[in-house]
């Protein structure tokens, strides 16, 4: 697996604000084109988060 981006969010982010950072992260070049896999931890409060990012497909 490689890793093309990794970056760390400021905690008080919100989350729909984490969700809306990403996605513009993936709709960017050379992204956008390579269509890559996002990795979405959903234990505790990320199953909402995950139906968020869901949401947006």
């Amino acid at each position: 697996m490689d890793v093309l981006h990794l970056e760390r969010l400021p905690l008080a982010k919100p989350y729909p604000q984490q969700v809306d950072h990403i996605e513009a992260l993936l709709l960017r070049d050379p992204l956008v084109l390579w269509k890559p896999r996002v990795l979405v931890d959903w234990a505790g409060v990320g199953r909402p988060v995950l139906d968020m990012f869901l949401g947006k497909v």
